[in-house]
């Protein structure tokens, strides 16, 4: 007879099944047929189980593997779709940046389109200034009165027992040809009571103030610091000078914006004569008169030299000083009407 649980094999009269233990139920005997096909079948179901098993793990490792190839599936979809977003957005921002570009660039073209504009018609009006007798105004000097200036801005040199000072100074002719130079006092020393000075004439064609005479301090300013102003007359010069083609401005001549044209003997320029351009950039009102600023170069040197109004062709007067600012310097004339009012002249 055999096993009903596992098919074994099993001894008549046996309790127990030797191979699983199960306890043997007898119903009756057993054809040996019977106990064959039960043998049998008992086989088949061990191998159907068995496959059972197979095809179901198969199933169960499919089922893992497709799952994890959706969740990836789904990552990369989910990854694809933020870097469409984040690509979308950049070509959003590229647009705008282009537009903006576009629209800079656009601007910056009507701006230089106005500028040239602009001072296409500042040369037109420029160009259409006029006289009171109809003649285009013209505000540069002529070489004629060019040389004249140059010829007559003398730089001025004084020796004291601890110091040299320089500077620059204006000749003033008369009449007769006898001549003194103006100057400013700081170019001398207001407090020393034994100094030696002397000028300088600029020659021809470098203009180098080479031709030197010792002179006498003749006149110093009652008002100094507020007026800068000592005259200075050559001992036996050879040279003889007329009265300056040009007179002294008077207030009214002199406007902001004129063009200023500046003579004299900058500290780092040697001893050649040098002449700066720039405008009327200010005017300041003092006790004794005006006081011009100028964007014209203006050294310490230039102190006592001659500043001319090219616009209105006058003599404005001395330069004085001038301040350093952060970017650039700015000078300051001293006007002849601010001299002649504080009675120096």
């Amino acid at each position: 007879m055999y096993c009903n649980n596992c098919g074994s094999k099993i001894e008549h009269g046996s309790k127990y099944c030797d191979n699983c233990g199960v306890r043997i139920s007898y119903s009756g005997p057993l054809s040996s047929a019977t106990g064959f096909l039960i043998g049998y079948g008992l086989i088949v179901k061990r191998y159907l189980t068995g496959r059972v098993l197979i095809v179901g793990g198969a199933i169960l490792i499919a089922i893992f593997a497709g799952y994890k190839l959706w969740s990836s599936y789904e990552q990369a979809q989910s990854l694809l779709a933020s870097q469409q977003q984040t690509l979308l957005t950049a070509q959003d921002e590229i647009k705008n940046l282009a537009d903006s570009a576009s629209t800079s660039a656009a601007m910056v073209r009507q701006e230089a389109a106005e500028a040239s504009s602009s001072e296409a018609l500042a040369k037109q009006a420029q160009a259409e200034v006029v006289t009171a007798a109809g003649a285009t105004a013209d505000v540069s000097l002529s070489s004629t009165l060019l040389k004249e200036t140059m010829s007559r801005v003398v730089q001025v040199t004084c020796v004291t027992d601890t110091e040299i000072s320089t500077g620059s100074g204006d000749v003033q002719g008369t009449n007769s040809g006898s001549w003194v130079v103006y100057t400013d006092l700081h170019v001398l020393d207001p407090a020393s009571t034994n100094q030696r000075c002397e000028i300088g004439l600029p020659q021809p064609p470098t203009y180098t103030a080479s031709e030197t005479y010792p002179v006498t301090i003749t006149e110093v300013g009652d008002d100094y610091p507020d007026v800068d102003f000592a005259e200075l007359t050559p001992n036996d010069p050879t040279e003889q000078f007329q009265p300056y083609a040009l007179s002294a401005c008077t207030p009214n001549q002199i406007n902001i914006g004129d063009e200023v044209t500046v003579f004299g003997y900058p500290a780092d320029g040697g001893n050649s004569l040098t002449v700066t351009n720039g405008i009327v950039s200010g005017i300041v009102s003092t006790a004794y008169g005006y006081i011009y600023k100028t964007s014209a170069n203006i050294d310490e040197g230039n102190s006592g030299g001659l500043a001319l109004d090219d616009n209105s062709k006058c003599g404005i007067g001395m330069p004085t000083w001038a301040v350093e600012g952060k970017f650039e310097g700015l000078g300051y004339i001293q006007s002849w009407d601010m001299i002649t009012n504080a009675g120096d002249l």
